[in-house]
C-alpha cells in the first residue's frame, strides 16, 4: 500500500546507462510514488533517457550530484536519498574503497540532518577482500531501510545485527506491472538469447562468441521457419550491441537473425513485446533471466554472476546451466534438443510477484 502524503524529494542514485533492467527500477519507482518527486543526474555527459521515462511527470533531472562534498550546499533540497538498483556494493578492487568511504561520511551526515536514505533492489557483493565487507557493513548502519535481492545478501546483513531495517524480496522486476498487449504471445520458433559484453574472464570472449554463433547455427538448421533474436540489454558503456556484431559475423543465415538493443531509440514496451513474443530464452543477462522467468518463458541460464546462481537458487530452478567462464563446454546440439522437446517448462511461484514490492516497504511506511 503506498502511503498518501504530503510531497518530498529525493535524489536517486540508479545506473543511468541505458540499461534495462535499471530502468525498468527507475520506472517502477517514480510510477509508485506519484505523490513524490524523484531528482537524477543528467549533464552533457549523461545518455539519452528512454522516450518511456522522459514521459513520468515526477521525474526531474539535476546537473549536480547530491555527496557528501557538498551536503551543506545542497541538503535543503532533498528530504533523502534512494539507491535503486542491483549491484551497488561490489568490492571488486582497491579503487572501489575511495568511493566506500565518501558514502559511509555522506550516509552518516544524512542520518545527524534527519534525512532518509533507502536502498533498494540490491544484492551485496561479490567481496575480495574482508576490508571490503567491513566499509559495507558501516555503511549500512546509516541506512533507514534496505531490502536485497537474493539470500546470501539477507544472511550477511542478520550477520552484521541491522535490526529490523532490513527485508529480503525477490528482485524488483519479478513485481514489474508490464501487461503485453492481447496480441503479443510467444512464438514456439522463435529463440532469443541475451548476449553479454562483459570484461569478466576475457580469455573466453572469442569463445563465447563462437559458441554463440554455434547455438544459432543448430537451431536455424532445425527448420527454415526459425529465427532468432539477439538482445542487447545494455546499450551504454558495456554495449552488448558490440558483442552481438561479433556473433553475426558468424551466423551462416543472417537473414533469420534480428539484433535488438535497448538504447533511447526504443521504447521499454517495444522492446518487451519483442522480448515476450521469444518462445525460448538462452537468458545471459540477469534481467533476462528475470523477464523470462517471470512471463512463464522457458530459459537456459548462462551465468556470468553470482547474482545470477543465488537468484537462481532462491527460485529453486530445476534444471541446468552453465558458467559464463566454462562457455566452451556448452553442448549446442543437447540445449537444442531440449529446446525442441519443450524440456525446460518452469512456472515461478505466484507470491514472487507480490513479495518483490517489498523492496518499498521503506518508503511505503514513510514517516
Amino acid at each position: 500500500m503506498k502511503l498518501e502524503s504530503n510531497v518530498m524529494k529525493f535524489f536517486v542514485y540508479y545506473y543511468n546507462d541505458s540499461n534495462l533492467g535499471d530502468d525498468l527500477f527507475l520506472d517502477v519507482l517514480v510510477r509508485r510514488y506519484p505523490q513524490h518527486q524523484f531528482y537524477i543526474q543528467s549533464d552533457e555527459s549523461s545518455p539519452v533517457l528512454n522516450e518511456s521515462l522522459l514521459t513520468a511527470n515526477n521525474l526531474y533531472f539535476t546537473q549536480k550530484a547530491f555527496y557528501y562534498k557538498n551536503i551543506d550546499e545542497q541538503s535543503n533540497l532533498y528530504d533523502g536519498v534512494i539507491m535503486i538498483g542491483g549491484s551497488l556494493f561490489q568490492d571488486l578492487s582497491y579503487s572501489f574503497y575511495r568511493g566506500f568511504i565518501g558514502r559511509i561520511l555522506f550516509f552518516r551526515q544524512l542520518q545527524k540532518l534527519g534525512k532518509k536514505v533507502y536502498v533498494m533492489g540490491s544484492n551485496l557483493g561479490p567481496f575480495k577482500t574482508m576490508f571490503g565487507k567491513i566499509l559495507l557493513k558501516n555503511t549500512l548502519k546509516y541506512v533507514n531501510y534496505i531490502c536485497v535481492r537474493d539470500k546470501y545478501s539477507f544472511d550477511l546483513l542478520n550477520q552484521w545485527k541491522l535490526g529490523n531495517k532490513t527485508g529480503l524480496a525477490p528482485d524488483i522486476i519479478f513485481g514489474y506491472d508490464y501487461q503485453p498487449r492481447a496480441q503479443v504471445a510467444s512464438a514456439k520458433n522463435i529463440l532469443g538469447i541475451s548476449i553479454l559484453n562483459t570484461k569478466l574472464n576475457p580469455e573466453v570472449r572469442d569463445v563465447y562468441i563462437h559458441k554463440m554463433a554455434e547455438l544459432i547455427n543448430a537451431y536455424l538448421e532445425q527448420d527454415n521457419t526459425h529465427q532468432v533474436r539477439l538482445f542487447g540489454f545494455d546499450g551504454g558503456h558495456e554495449n552488448d550491441g558490440l558483442i552481438i556484431d561479433l556473433v553475426l559475423n558468424e551466423v551462416l543465415y543472417k537473414t533469420r537473425v534480428t539484433k535488438i538493443e535497448y538504447n533511447a531509440k526504443i521504447t521499454i514496451e517495444e522492446y518487451l513485446e519483442l522480448f515476450l513474443e521469444c518462445g525460448f530464452m538462452v537468458a545471459n543477462r540477469f534481467h533476462s533471466m528475470v523477464l523470462a522467468a517471470k512471463y512463464n518463458i522457458p530459459f537456459y541460464p548462462i551465468i556470468y554472476s553470482k547474482k545470477t546462481s543465488n537468484v537462481l537458487s532462491d527460485m529453486k530452478y530445476p534444471f541446468d546451466s552453465i558458467e559464463y567462464a566454462n562457455i566452451a563446454q556448452l553442448d549446442s546440439q543437447a540445449l537444442i534438443k531440449s529446446i525442441m522437446t519443450n524440456q525446460r517448462n518452469f512456472i515461478l511461484p505466484e507470491s514472487y510477484s507480490h513479495e518483490a514490492l517489498n523492496h518499498f516497504y521503506g518508503l511505503d511506511n514513510l514517516k
